[in-house]
């Protein structure tokens, strides 16, 4: 990363168009959960927005381990940086979650337009958790 000019900013764009997906893909379909958006069906924000998502949280992880290896030594002991990786288990647990305890609900219409009071308390905390996770990216090169 440190020999090339141009191997860092293309990291850091590749990680700003994973966030971007991460954050349109999830963030979408947590409002849709949480209530906004009806009028978007629940099944098709799912079918378009979980692989966006997915493939966003692949290049944030790709982008982001080369961005590491270009300061290693400094992030490894960043309270921030440490911060960070904890923040995106927990948000990838609860994506994990989602998937194994409402994936069946998730693929169908939902009755009469009801999200279970479950399902919408995991997609604010998802909600909260990647936009935290993002502010805290954006911290750790000012601290």
């Amino acid at each position: 990363m440190r020999g090339s000019v141009l191997a860092y900013p293309v990291a850091n764009l590749a990680h700003l168009a994973g966030l971007v997906l991460l954050l349109g893909g999830i963030g979408l379909l947590d409002l849709r959960l949480l209530g906004a958006l009806r009028a978007l069906p629940l099944s098709a924000v799912v079918r378009y927005m979980v692989p966006a998502a997915a493939g966003g949280l692949f290049l944030l992880i790709v982008s982001g381990i080369a961005m590491f290896a270009a300061d290693a030594r400094a992030l490894a002991v960043h309270d921030g940086f440490r911060l960070k990786l904890l923040l995106i288990l927990a948000g990838i647990l609860n994506a994990g979650l989602v998937h194994i305890f409402w994936k069946h609900r998730l693929a169908r219409p939902e009755p009469g337009g009801q999200v279970p009071s479950g399902l919408r308390i995991q997609a604010a905390v998802s909600l909260a958790l990647w936009c935290w996770i993002a502010v805290e990216g954006r911290m750790i090169a000012y601290g």
